[in-house]
């Protein structure tokens, strides 16, 4: 009887996150953006990675920045092991270039996921294999007894973007098997990355039992008593997207074809016919103003507003969030500083030398001067896609 409507189907995941263990049963039923899912990023990942593969010799070299992208997916760090993070680590520490596929040799997941593809087919295969692995993987922890519900959930979720990618594989592989048609790696990337950047994810749920979560147009011909509905907001309720059409707007006006005006009909008749039978509504909108949202509440609700009969309850709502205090910009020398430093940088201690990078950082800003050479405090290490004129000498 309680159904969370979300007017921006983008929030779905956020909302799974800080809802609280109390709520008990939740059943999604929507569609959810697949661009938006760690599902595609790491596809797109593995893409970028066999498209910009050199393809010198037999076993394949891959750009380190491309390695890093790859091990640094939510999809493949829940299942490397210790060794696999000491070759990341290598990997990191050293100069950037191309690394050889013979160097994950030692790993068996590594060495699966970093193979040079030659055509379209092999590509296709490669990943169906690796996100069948990861599914599996999933499973098997998932029957383990410490498993936690939110995690298992989250599990779930993931297993779902996964279904729903390599259907996506599986058809374009059908189109790559026709003889007359020929792809070659980098077109079979590009236009793989642009059906799953289009492609909309359905759930399913129960609707007899826990909280409904669902888009504006899943509530069809559905009576709620609670309902709390997310960004009514202009722009957002009712959506302004078009459909891709070469016919213009006049056009369609001109000759009874649907337009933009009866896209917004059909939304209000949602909207109002949502409002039917439901006893507690709670419409959520954002005030704040950035980038391209307007920050302003929606039309219906504005027409709520100024109608005698219905009179909602407008509260505002606002938190303010501060800054940590900074610590201090200055750090009083002492005995105990000038000793690390002379352990430092003189003979009598490691023997280190004061390099001009050093030097650099002390005239730039003291405090990090103080904090890396002084505390040992380093910022991890990020590779650059180019050698840096410092490492260069």
């Amino acid at each position: 009887q309680t159904a969370i409507v979300l007017a921006d189907e983008n929030l779905l995941i956020p909302l799974l996150s800080s809802l609280p263990e109390e709520i008990g049963d939740v059943n999604i039923t929507m569609g959810y953006p697949m661009r938006e899912t760690p599902v595609f990023h790491f596809v797109k990942s593995l893409l970028d990675l066999q498209s910009n593969a050199s393809s010198n010799n037999e076993n394949g070299e891959f750009h380190s920045a491309d390695i890093l992208k790859v091990l640094s997916s939510t999809m493949v760090v829940p299942f490397m092991t210790d060794e696999d993070k000491l070759l990341i680590e290598k990997i990191v520490a050293g100069p950037p270039g191309r690394i050889k596929s013979d160097y994950f040799g030692s790993s068996e997941f590594l060495h699966l996921l970093f193979r040079k593809q030659s055509n379209s087919l092999m590509l296709a295969d490669y990943l169906n294999e690796i996100l069948h692995l990861i599914v599996r993987k999933n499973l098997d922890e998932s029957d383990g007894p410490d498993i936690q519900a939110e995690d298992l959930t989250t599990r779930k979720i993931n297993n779902e973007f996964v279904f729903r990618a390599v259907l996506a594989i599986n058809r374009m592989k059908m189109l790559t098997d026709d003889p007359e048609i020929k792809f070659n790696v980098g077109t079979f990337a590009a236009m793989l990355e642009r059906i799953l950047r289009i492609q909309s994810v359905p759930f399913s749920g129960e609707p007899l039992s826990g909280i409904q979560i669902m888009g504006i147009l899943e509530t069809r011909t559905l009576d709620f008593r609670n309902l709390i509905i997310l960004s009514v907001n202009e722009g957002v309720l009712p959506s302004v997207t078009t459909s891709s059409s070469f016919i213009p707007f006049s056009l369609r006006e001109a000759f009874g074809l649907p337009s933009i005006n009866h896209q917004e009909s059909i939304y209000a008749y949602h909207f109002y016919r949502l409002l039917h039978r439901a006893q507690n509504v709670t419409f959520i909108y954002n005030s704040n103003s950035e980038g391209m949202r307007s920050g302003e509440m929606s039309r219906f609700l504005l027409q709520m507003k100024y109608e005698p009969v219905m009179q909602p309850d407008h509260t505002s709502l606002s938190f303010e969030i501060k800054n940590p205090p900074s610590p201090r910009t200055y750090v009083e020398r002492s005995e105990v500083i000038n000793q690390k430093l002379l352990s430092r940088f003189t003979n009598a201690g490691t023997g280190k030398i004061l390099s001009p990078s050093a030097i650099n950082i002390w005239l730039g800003c003291r405090m990090k001067f103080y904090y890396r050479y002084v505390n040992d405090l380093r910022e991890p290490q990020r590779i650059k896609g180019e050698i840096d004129p410092a490492i260069l000498g």
